[in-house]
């Protein structure tokens, strides 16, 4: 199944946040994202 997956969208809701935590949420995400790939 993951053969077929070409796309991953990464939400993130607080509006309260600055652009650099989220920033720092997206690069945790593609971390995490990446060991998951590697473990697979």
């Amino acid at each position: 199944m993951r053969e077929a997956i070409r796309q991953v969208l990464f939400v993130h809701h607080d509006p309260a946040a600055s652009d650099t935590k989220i920033a720092l949420a997206d690069t945790e995400a593609r971390i995490v994202y990446d060991r998951y790939l590697k473990m697979a």
